[in-house]
């Protein structure tokens, strides 16, 4: 007996909300293309690679295997910069997993009430999946445990880890993952010690390969808001 599905039952108010729903997925994508674009014209990159390593990593994605990015970070755009980057050369941003500070995701405090709405909308453009860390730099793990994400009951420490799982299942996959191994940007604009990333490259797969970008400014250290290269 077939199913039949009786529409007139929706009520208005359902139809409205519905409609709502759509309209605002649809303005958070369309302000997403507009910032993403944005950034395309704002900032652009010059692209070296003597050792053809890019060539390398299409090759091994083409196989499914996972790529995880790192980068050096001493201002805000190295990261979009990257993102550009892996668009343009390596794969679509919907195959990529980017991991930030958990402070940029949180809409109740600085600097995450400017970040969200930015993140929000480029990642429903483009598909990328961001996932927050907590930082373990002073006052971090204080602030994580009054964050919605600590009802589940854990730990900074296992938060973390269970970032590292999803981003390693990731790679298993055959993706693309982007972090900057230092944790943090540099105040002096010198390479800081790396956390390690052996483990996430473990858990991706034996095959999984690690690629190193290095993001350098016209000026060493010197923050340039637009046409960097």
């Amino acid at each position: 007996m077939p199913i039949e599905i009786d529409h007139r039952k929706r009520t208005n108010r359902e139809t409205l909300a519905e409609a709502f729903r759509i309209e605002k997925i649809l303005a958070k994508q369309a302000a997403g293309k507009a910032l993403w674009e944005l950034g395309e014209l704002a900032l652009d990159y010059e692209l070296v690679d003597p050792n053809n390593y890019l060539q390398e990593v299409t090759n091994r994605l083409s196989k499914g295997v996972g790529v995880l990015v790192g980068i050096n970070h001493i201002t805000m755009k190295e990261p979009v910069l990257a993102l550009q980057l892996i668009s343009d050369k390596i794969a679509p941003l919907n195959r990529t997993v980017g991991v930030s500070a958990l402070k940029y995701f949180d809409k109740r405090r600085f600097p995450g009430v400017l970040f969200y709405p930015i993140a929000s909308a480029t990642t429903a453009y483009t598909g990328l999946d961001l996932k927050g860390v907590v930082h373990d730099r002073p006052g971090e793990e204080e602030h994580y445990l009054e964050h919605p994400e600590a009802i589940d009951g854990l730990t900074p420490l296992n938060y973390n880890k269970r970032v590292g799982r999803h981003t390693a299942k990731e790679l298993r996959r055959g993706k693309v993952a982007l972090f900057a191994p230092e944790g943090h940007r540099s105040d002096t604009g010198e390479l800081q010690r790396g956390k390690p990333v052996s483990d996430i490259l473990k858990l991706g797969g034996k095959e999984c390969i690690y690629l190193p970008i290095a993001v350098v400014p016209p000026i060493k250290g010197k923050i340039t808001p637009f046409g960097a290269k």
